[in-house]
């Protein structure tokens, strides 16, 4: 992998703009890593990113949604 891992992100609004925009150059700039490609493991990934007690409650019900799609499910609009 290339570049810096963004900040973590602990639900702290006032961030959330910042951690999105490196997040997206971050994957960007890994798109040919392999995993990087799927939209699911993008979102997967994002998850990793995503921590704290603010957070801990959404990030569980997202990966406990992310674990029911299939491979024709990897869109964009996950």
């Amino acid at each position: 992998m290339m570049g810096a891992l963004p900040a973590v992100f602990n639900g702290d609004r006032m961030y959330a703009d910042d951690f999105i925009e490196q997040l997206k150059v971050y994957i960007q700039l890994n798109r040919q890593v392999a995993g990087m490609g799927s939209f699911i493991q993008r979102a997967a990934f994002a998850l990793t990113l995503i921590q704290g007690p603010l957070v801990a409650e959404w990030t569980r019900a997202i990966g406990a949604w992310l674990d029911t799609l299939q491979a024709i499910d990897d869109i964009p609009a996950v």
